[in-house]
């Protein structure tokens, strides 16, 4: 064994050596992340709290959800009130009265305000689904932002041993080759691989600083906020019973249920627009009264109601399009 070899081995060595202990660092340095579940909580506590979109879908589901005590069950009533004024040379108010007033109120009737607060509930059930939804995108985004980020750390840490272990071989490249024992196309190869580990680097590292800003753009902080190395957890056991899995991502799927809820206030728009075909009916009462001496001289009980009969394609057209409406959220 000649001298070059023995400094190969010793070289050699002190580089596994080095990179055992970059290892070691990497996995235990005192300032890394570790991706949990208790560690991913934590830091989606503060996204539901400082994302704006998912803040805009919460003000929507509570807006859907006050609309539930806006319904009424009964409308305001109407009241009426006005007077004569006689003409030259023409009386009799005294028996008829100069005074008239009333009041109408329109019936509750063909269940249109409880079709109404089912409407309005199925809203804000359809709200309060979207926000679950979007909690579990912005949970999936944040995972696999920070998987990422852990990705470009492990490959950026390959990288520079990588570029450690060729500035290695090729300063004892140079020392052959001045020994007149290596070639100057193995020295010309290797610096070459080292150019490109670095040029790497550098990309790598331009990944690593948009990954950051991604996940700061999630949590709603400053950009360029740098974040500590990241550790992905350790590999959990085999999962075999994938039907059960299957079963229950189908059951409990976000978007699955805001389709869902999105049919079921489907069909109750369509039940109150079915109602529209029928008429509107209002109870009236009135009075007649005299301004002399306050007597009431006449009262009046009234029935009126509207005739929809004469829009009936109108209100088929209204019904066909809350149909099809149903349609496109089925087949969604």
């Amino acid at each position: 064994m000649n001298v070059s070899h023995c400094i190969l081995l010793i070289i050699c060595g002190l580089s596994i050596f080095q990179n055992r202990a970059n290892g070691a660092d990497a996995e235990t340095g005192t300032n890394a992340f570790v991706i949990t579940p208790a560690a991913l909580e934590s830091l989606f506590s503060s996204v539901r709290t400082n994302n704006a979109s998912l803040r805009a879908a919460e003000a929507r589901f509570q807006q859907a959800h006050a609309t539930i005590a806006t319904v009424r069950d009964w409308a305001d009533p109407t009241v009426s009130f006005g007077g004569f004024v006689a003409g030259p040379g023409r009386g009799g108010y005294r028996e008829m009265g100069d005074l008239v007033y009333g009041v109408e109120q329109k019936l509750p009737l063909w269940q249109r305000p409880r079709l109404s607060r089912a409407i309005a509930v199925a809203e804000s059930a359809t709200q309060g689904a979207a926000v679950a939804q979007r909690e579990q995108t912005l949970r999936a985004e944040l995972t696999k932002a920070l998987v990422r980020l852990a990705l470009v750390g492990r490959t950026l840490h390959y990288l520079a041993n990588d570029h450690f272990w060729l500035d290695t071989h090729i300063l004892l490249q140079e020392e052959r080759f001045r020994a007149l024992a290596g070639s100057h196309a193995d020295l010309l190869t290797l610096q070459n691989e080292r150019s490109k580990r670095a040029d790497s680097i550098l990309t790598e590292r331009n990944r690593l600083r948009t990954e950051e800003a991604a996940i700061n753009r999630l949590m709603n902080w400053d950009l360029n906020i740098p974040w500590p190395p990241m550790l992905l957890p350790r590999l959990m056991a085999q999962f075999t019973n994938v039907t059960q899995l299957a079963a229950y991502a189908v059951t409990n799927d976000a978007r699955a249920k805001v389709l869902r809820q999105e049919i079921a206030q489907a069909k109750a728009v369509i039940r109150l627009t079915e109602t529209d075909r029928l008429p509107t009916v209002s109870v009236g009462l009135g009075a007649r009264q005299f301004s002399g001496d306050a007597g009431i001289r006449e009262g009046l009980l009234s029935v009126s109601f509207n005739l929809p009969w004469f829009n009936t394609p109108q209100y088929r057209a209204d019904v066909a399009r809350d149909t099809a409406k149903l349609r496109v959220a089925e087949a969604d």
